[in-house]
């Protein structure tokens, strides 16, 4: 058998093509190959040299349909966008406490890939599958509040434990992740017998979808609350796979949009809630 193959990937920062006051920080990877591998014998007739079956076709479509049927090929493709996110730039902007709302706060991703392959046995093989999240993460430097501390009625030592009473206004970590995996596979077998036997493409899909939060809350400087919980649910697609444009594509669509607006289907949930006191 002649086995050929090659491939080529990049690493880019699209967040270049801007200016650096900006902070974006955008990195792209891409990657493509293609394999080859091409048999010394007709796999239909083991016994005849397919180069010289080729030759005794008519016409190059002939010859190209022999040959496809005969090869075993192979398509990768893929790109990423990994942690999109903006920086902060300045030293002012470095040092400037930290809102709810900065877009400091946020990332996203998204890949998607997809592997073609066909070969004597298999018509057509396609894998596809795509990943986006969207993150958010918020770490503030909250100052503690200690509303007697310049009471000087509260200089006794009786008063002490009110005098450095203090609390924290806000939390103190505050992050949110949701991820889709979607992977899509529609594969259909070859019929290679003498009768007139139709195959049809068969499918295989699955679309999960986990979502995470976590909060941490200093109330004080004694007492520290932790709470984080995790969903893992999943799209729950209509049995039948239907042909685009047509009037069951679009019910098909509408329920997966129903699904995705009632979160999905949840498979599990679990959840986790921390206290802890310092003794003064």
């Amino acid at each position: 058998d002649n086995v050929s193959n090659y491939a080529v990937s990049t690493d880019l920062d699209l967040g270049k093509f801007f200016s650096r006051k900006t902070g974006l920080v955008i990195p792209l990877h891409v990657d493509y190959g293609k394999a080859f591998i091409v048999p010394k014998y007709n796999p239909l007739n083991p016994d005849v040299l397919l180069k010289n079956d080729l030759a005794t076709y008519a016409t190059k479509a002939e010859k190209d349909s022999v040959r496809n049927l005969a090869i075993d090929y192979t398509r990768n493709t893929s790109f990423s966008l990994m942690n999109v996110r903006k920086e902060r730039t300045s030293l002012r902007g470095k040092n400037k406490k930290p809102r709810l709302y900065d877009l400091e706060n946020f990332n996203a991703s998204f890949s998607y890939s997809q592997i073609l392959h066909h070969n004597t046995d298999i018509v057509m093989n396609n894998i596809k599958t795509y990943q986006g999240g969207f993150g958010y993460n918020y770490n503030a430097r909250p100052k503690s509040i200690q509303p007697f501390k310049k009471v000087k009625k509260m200089n006794s030592p009786w008063l002490k434990w009110l005098k450095d009473f203090n609390f924290n206004l806000i939390p103190n970590v505050i992050s949110f992740r949701t991820d889709m995996n979607r992977l899509f596979n529609s594969m259909q077998y070859r019929d290679k017998s003498s009768g007139d036997i139709l195959t049809y493409p068969t499918y295989m899909r699955q679309w999960t979808w986990n979502r995470n939060y976590s909060l941490q809350y200093n109330l004080t400087q004694s007492l520290n609350i932790n709470y984080t919980a995790g969903a893992n649910a999943y799209i729950r697609e209509p049995q039948i796979y239907p042909d685009k444009n047509t009037e069951a594509w679009v019910e098909y669509k509408r329920e997966i949009w129903s699904q995705i607006e009632s979160m999905g289907t949840l498979q599990n949930f679990n959840h986790s809630l921390q206290a802890s006191y310092t003794v003064p």
